[in-house]
């Protein structure tokens, strides 16, 4: 899988974790506590078991920008899927990351790539360092963390979008150079972070962002996702999150792969 390919991975999971879950829509006053905007946004989230959607990413960072059309779709009792595809077209990969084992099917060279649901094997996959812990109260349907991992700044209420600033407590969002391309996104120490939820609308009965952004107003760093065809607690196939081995692929643990 190239860089650029690994960016984009790596952005839509970023994306996934910072803003997907459904947001409430409900303008809250600046004076709150972190536990409270932590509920804010959790409540929502526990009434769902399942979504999925279709939807474009655009990264920027100061040249041209990477686009990609996705398809998310997230099980709380069996994890969270990506599929990446170029704009014309052609898939470049599917991410599975499960409750046990995360997976990468790297169409480019026909091989799938597994290893244990943990930060190596996530860094190792979509260049993503994630704290196991927040994957697995991610997927189990809870926000709050202890620490939390995102300490609420300032909000503000636009037209049709409800905009937050936040400082990560833990990580941050950093994107390492690599040759002539940004090639790996790191979650290191805290950086401010501008999350936005926009087009809030309802699905199933369930308010969920249609368009989240996230930018680094220092580095000049922006993503944003764009969801459409939303679909909230359906039946999802469990053949997703296992998926059986086409003709011709190789399967190697991530240990063993370049």
């Amino acid at each position: 899988m190239n860089n650029g390919a690994r960016l984009l991975a790596a952005c839509c999971v970023v994306a996934w974790l910072c803003g997907c879950a459904p947001f409430a829509g409900q303008w809250t006053a600046p004076a709150v506590s972190t536990a409270e905007v932590t509920e804010m946004l959790a409540a929502p989230l526990r009434q769902v078991t399942s979504l999925q959607a279709s939807g474009t990413l655009k990264v920027s960072d100061r040249g041209a920008p990477l686009l990609a059309d996705i398809f998310l779709v997230f099980d709380r009792a069996q994890g969270l899927r990506l599929d990446v595809v170029t704009p014309f077209g052609t898939p470049l990969f599917s991410a599975i990351v499960g409750l046990d084992e995360i997976l990468l099917l790297d169409y480019r060279h026909t091989v799938i790539r597994r290893g244990p649901a943990d930060a190596a094997t996530a860094w190792k996959a979509l260049r993503i360092e994630v704290e196991p812990r927040f994957l697995r109260q991610f997927v189990a349907g809870g926000l709050a963390l202890d620490p939390p991992a995102w300490e609420p700044v300032k909000p503000e209420r636009g037209e049709d979008h409800d905009l937050w600033h936040f400082q990560a407590v833990d990580w941050r969002v950093g994107i390492e150079p690599r040759g002539r391309r940004p090639a790996t996104l790191r979650l290191e120490r805290p950086e401010p972070l501008t999350v936005a939820w926009k087009a809030v609308r309802p699905e199933d009965g369930v308010p969920v962002p249609h368009e989240i952004s996230i930018a680094r107003p220092a580095q000049k760093q922006t993503l944003v996702l764009k969801m459409a065809d939303v679909r909230v607690n359906q039946l999802i196939e469990t053949s997703l999150f296992h998926p059986s081995v086409p003709d011709g692929w190789r399967v190697q643990e991530f240990e063993s792969a370049n």
